[in-house]
């Protein structure tokens, strides 16, 4: 008797029989499906892995040792050509350097958002730096005359003093007080200028690196010096 295809299949696999008698097409269909499938995971060989130990020998197997697992994994079909590579997994001191380089770089990303937004030209940012470095030189030069007013009073204290001394009098507690404070706000007062001089040196480092980020970020170029006029020859007599 001549039986159909469907018939040989089922004939080999018993486990068909469990549908022949089943009128639903689509019960069949999914049956021999799921079946294919659990076939083909049956019958998939194991893939080969590759690694490397510690001394960075090349090594092989179905399954990676435990102190390898964590690193870079290759994978090969039964053919041996390779399919997948599994990256290293980091490692904690990695990750936190990763997290490190992350941060500073959203910390670039904002400080670059904030000089974009400050400035609208080249011209606007040298203004601003201009500024800046004005109010620290006139806060240093206010302070200057300070000092000035402050030494001709300590001069006019000392000479007070050296008078008691000539004319064999003790100097009054109060003019010594007087000489030590004098003494005291003109050492503040030079600590101040040296203060708002480190502080001009400083802002004028970060305007120029504030300058060269504004460049780079606008794709403009630094701008050439004018050219100095050449000097005539005199003319003969």
């Amino acid at each position: 008797m001549h039986q159909t295809p469907e018939q040989k299949f089922i004939d080999k696999d018993p486990g068909m029989a469990m549908v022949t008698g089943c009128s639903s097409p689509a019960v069949r269909v999914l049956f021999v499906t799921l079946l294919l499938l659990a076939l083909g995971s049956v019958q998939a060989a194991p893939r080969i892995k590759c690694w490397k130990n510690n001394e960075g020998i090349r090594e092989c197997g179905y399954q990676v040792p435990p102190e390898y697992a964590q690193d870079e994994i290759e994978i090969l079909n039964e053919r041996g050509v390779t399919i997948e590579i599994q990256p290293r997994t980091p490692t904690a001191e990695e990750r936190r350097q990763q997290e490190e380089l992350e941060r500073l770089r959203r910390a670039q990303a904002e400080r670059d958002e904030i000089l974009l937004r400050s400035f609208t030209t080249e011209r606007d940012l040298m203004i601003a730096r201009d500024n800046q470095l004005a109010a620290l030189q006139g806060q240093i030069d206010v302070t200057r005359s300070n000092i000035h007013s402050e030494e001709q009073r300590l001069e006019r204290l000392v000479r007070q003093a050296a008078d008691y001394e000539r004319g064999g009098k003790p100097v009054p507690e109060k003019l010594l007080a007087d000489i030590k404070a004098a003494r005291a706000q003109i050492s503040a007062y030079e600590s101040f200028i040296a203060e708002r001089e480190k502080n001009m040196a400083a802002l004028t480092e970060k305007f120029k690196r504030d300058l060269a980020r504004y460049r780079e970020l606008t794709g403009q170029r630094p701008r050439k010096p004018a050219a100095k006029p050449e000097a005539k020859p005199a003319a003969a007599r």
